[in-house]
């Protein structure tokens, strides 16, 4: 009974790890777009430090690390980063939200008659990071990429994970400005 408990817990931890190291991203544009002309961003004057729930994950020091990866990114695709009146704007948002798993498995039975099953429910937190690129006077969406994964509560490489996750969201970026190829941006 302990070895399928301990293996019940190694399966869920090993869930969970593969859930918070593996980005899906997903992205939206409109095609029609020409941007060619870009060469500035900014930050959107309406852009929300979203600190969801206040918890220790999404603070002033996180969403700090999360501009500048994103201004990373765009300076390596040809961008300029003015105060205000780019030609892009740039917005993200964090929500997390709580969910809760539940794991289901057999026990074994002597006769494998009337099989018993265990149930485990596990509450974890899930991030989504949503970047939003808008026109430059904020009235047309131009891009949005996002993806989500589970949190770790204190992860000892959060820069690391910020910005590999935003590099993921970003390959999906379809803006190459002044023929200058995207560069990957490199995490120690």
């Amino acid at each position: 009974m302990k070895k399928l408990i301990s293996y019940l817990c190694l399966l869920l931890i090993a869930l969970f790890s593969a859930c918070s190291q593996k980005v899906l991203v997903k992205s939206h544009y409109n095609h029609d777009n020409d941007f060619s002309q870009i060469t500035t961003f900014s930050w959107s004057p309406t852009q929300e430090n979203n600190i969801a729930n206040k918890v220790t994950f999404a603070n002033d020091f996180n969403s700090q690390l999360v501009k500048e990866a994103i201004e990373q990114e765009l300076t390596a695709r040809g961008l300029h980063k003015i105060s205000t009146n780019g030609d892009i704007q740039i917005e993200y948002f964090i929500n997390v939200d709580s969910k809760r798993a539940v794991i289901t498995s057999p026990l074994p039975t002597i006769d494998n008659f009337d099989e018993e099953y265990r149930v485990k429910a596990e509450q974890f937190k899930k991030a989504t990071l949503t970047i939003h690129i808008e026109n430059a006077d904020g009235t047309a969406t131009l891009w949005v990429g996002s993806t989500e994964g589970v949190i770790i509560d204190a992860p000892k490489n959060t820069k690391q994970i910020i910005e590999s996750t935003i590099n993921e969201i970003f390959s999906q970026f379809p803006f190459r400005t002044n023929n200058v190829v995207a560069q990957s941006i490199k995490t120690e």
